[in-house]
């Protein structure tokens, strides 16, 4: 199936070259909707970064992952027993 694409893009690709087919037209939509995606895509990333960044600065001033995660859930089970 995989080569039956690729072989369906070179004969589109061949035709463009040549002359025999009309370009293949993007529309204004598609290019906003382009992008937005680029835009959402840099804003996951964005997000992501600070997020991880957050992690190493926790880690690194209250010792390794596992004794920050146990912290975490003894806090988490103490406010839940007050709440």
């Amino acid at each position: 199936m995989n080569v039956n694409k690729k072989l369906g893009r070179f004969k589109q690709w061949a035709g463009e070259r040549m002359g025999g087919e009309v370009k293949t037209s993007v529309s204004d939509d598609f290019k906003s909707l382009e992008i937005e995606m680029g835009l959402r895509q840099e804003g996951i990333h964005i997000s992501l970064k600070s997020h991880l960044f957050g992690h190493v600065l926790i880690y690194s001033r209250h010792g390794t992952p596992s004794e920050v995660d146990d912290r975490l859930c003894q806090d988490s089970l103490k406010t839940s027993r007050r709440g």
